[in-house]
Order: C-alpha cells, then structure tokens, then sequence
C-alpha cells in the first residue's frame, strides 16, 4: 500500500511541475524516477509497483526522505529537527 502512496503522489508531483517540491519530497520522486518512469501512455503497473516496493521495504524511501529533510532544516534561519525513522515490514 505504502508504494503505491508513493507512486501516486509522484505522479502527482510530476503532473504539477514546474511547481517544485520541497527538498525531501522531491528528492523521494528522484528516486522513484530511478526505477520508474513518469507519466506516459496506459501500462501494465504491476513491474512499477514491485520497484517502489522494493524502495519502500529495503528503507531507501526513508532514508532518502529523512536525509533530505535533515538537510533543509540544517539550512540558515531553519530550526533543527532531529529526524526519526524506522521502516519495518
């Protein structure tokens, strides 16, 4: 289920560009878009949906999300947060 959030607001983001994510949601779609292509014509989505899955259960989603947002809030002005994520399936 969780994949299939993450492909859907993907394509979501993609539909809205040139609007541009926030630092960590966008750097989630670039690593989607590493394995998955965008929008295009109709598919078969099952090969996609495995690939996200295998993002989201080996971690990297997470990862990625919370280095990303740990990056922006280490940004000047910005108040730190200290991230917390644990994936387990």
């Amino acid at each position: 289920m969780l994949a299939i959030e993450v492909m859907t607001g993907c394509r979501a983001l993609d539909l809205r560009a040139p609007l541009a994510p926030a630092r960590a949601t966008g750097a989630v779609r670039d690593l989607v878009r590493t394995r998955v292509v965008g929008p295009g014509p109709d598919r078969f989505v099952s090969p996609d949906i495995e690939a996200v899955t295998d993002l989201v259960a080996s971690g990297a989603v997470a990862r990625v999300a919370v280095s990303h947002a740990a990056a922006a809030d280490a940004a000047p002005g910005r108040t730190s947060v200290t991230p917390t994520a644990t994936v387990s399936i």
